[in-house]
């Protein structure tokens, strides 16, 4: 862990974090009444890792143009079967079952060297 701001690296990408809302849950949880869940059950939420070079006059075009594969990695996680998802996956349904928060900064507060791997 990082003990001085001197240290702190930035990692070169940008980042959406996704918070999934009501409606994603009443969802999941029509699928599956039998364990039922809610927004306050999660306290942690996918972040996306995005390029860092983009436009800020416009954050709603950066998840736009990255939504279709949030939205399914997003109900993968919660429902694994994809013949139950909704049909119709538009960016207009994705803004009703999430928000979203893009930043431009990432700082990497550890001194292990950062890996990628396979989802």
């Amino acid at each position: 862990m990082i003990k001085h701001i001197n240290d702190i690296k930035t990692i070169n990408r940008g980042c959406i974090t996704i918070v999934p809302q009501k409606p994603f849950y009443d969802r999941v949880n029509y699928l599956d009444p039998e364990n039922p869940f809610s927004e306050d059950d999660f306290q942690e939420y996918n972040t996306y890792l995005i390029d860092d070079d983009f436009a800020p006059d416009n954050l709603e075009n950066v998840v736009k143009k990255r939504y279709k594969i949030i939205f399914e990695n997003e109900l993968n996680d919660m429902w694994t079967k994809p013949e139950d998802w909704p049909q119709k996956r538009d960016f207009r349904l994705f803004k009703k079952w999430f928000k979203f928060y893009i930043s431009a900064a990432v700082m990497d507060l550890e001194t292990k060297s950062v890996f990628k791997e396979n989802f």
